[in-house]
């Protein structure tokens, strides 16, 4: 759901649209709205329009969507909740996303991912990283990475959650098919 209706979204922040979608490696040049839907133009031939539900990407569709809140949210100093903040995106755009929020002064990101590529101490602090554990009656622990005293900023953090160094990770068994 977006924090601002998508007319006024396009008015007033087409320009900064555009430059996070090619930020995004994204070729459209402008986006604008024809009736009731949303059209974008490309760079490779900005006279042809293409409807933007069926004929652009799921990533743009869905980097797009996300912007009309996040840019709402963030000049706003407001908190966003994303469950598996991942899907459909490539990692750097995620990245990208949480970097924006690591750059404002009060906006707050809090997220889902199942990707461990994330963890990753470049561009989050440890205080900033939590798992989930699920327990054997079915509950689940939740727990900062800031708990692992012995843990060091220089550590290789996806590499050791791969190694159950954090647990909450999934112990897999093959099935006798």
């Amino acid at each position: 759901q977006t924090s601002i209706p998508i007319e006024t979204f396009i008015k007033n922040e087409k320009k900064q649209m555009l430059e996070i979608l090619s930020t995004a490696d994204s070729d459209i040049v402008d986006i604008r709205i024809q009736g009731n839907t949303l059209i974008t133009y490309h760079q490779s031939n900005p006279d042809i329009a293409f409807d933007f539900e069926t004929e652009e990407s799921e990533g743009t569709k869905t980097l797009f969507r996300m912007m009309l809140s996040i840019i709402d949210i963030i000049r706003k100093g407001k908190m966003l909740l994303i469950d598996e903040i991942d899907t459909s995106l490539h990692t750097h755009l995620v990245e990208y996303i949480i970097s924006m929020f690591n750059d404002s002064k009060q906006a707050q990101l809090i997220y889902t991912t199942h990707n461990t590529h994330l963890l990753n101490t470049d561009f989050q602090r440890r205080d900033q990283v939590y798992f989930v554990n699920k327990r054997e009656d079915g509950s689940s622990d939740l727990y900062s990475l800031y708990d692992f005293k012995d843990f060091r900023d220089t550590y290789d953090m996806e590499k050791a959650y791969l190694q159950g160094r954090f647990d909450a990770i999934p112990y897999l068994s093959k099935p006798n098919i």
